[in-house]
C-alpha cells in the first residue's frame, strides 16, 4: 500500500497534486478506502494501470486483503 506522496513518485507524477488530478480524471485507480487518513493505493493496481499486458496479481485473496486492511485499521 502506498501513500500518496509514495505514488506520485511512483508513477513519476511531477507533484501530489498532479497525481490527485489525475485519479480524479480516472487516469490512475482510486485509493482504496477513500475516507480513510491517510488514504492509500495498491501498487498492484497501479502496476495494472503501468503494465496492462503484464499480468500483476490482482489481490483476489480475500482472507490476505482483510488482514491487510486490518493492520493498515482501514
Amino acid at each position: 500500500m502506498l501513500t500518496v506522496e509514495e505514488a506520485a513518485e511512483y508513477v513519476h507524477a511531477r507533484s501530489v497534486e498532479q497525481f490527485r488530478r489525475e485519479v480524479r480524471e480516472g487516469v490512475w485507480p482510486k485509493p482504496h478506502a477513500k475516507n480513510s487518513r491517510p488514504q492509500r493505493w495498491r501498487r498492484a493496481e497501479i502496476d495494472r494501470v503501468l503494465c496492462p499486458e503484464t499480468k500483476v496479481p490482482n489481490d483476489t485473496d480475500e482472507e490476505l486483503r482483510e488482514m491487510i486492511d486490518r493492520e493498515l485499521g482501514l
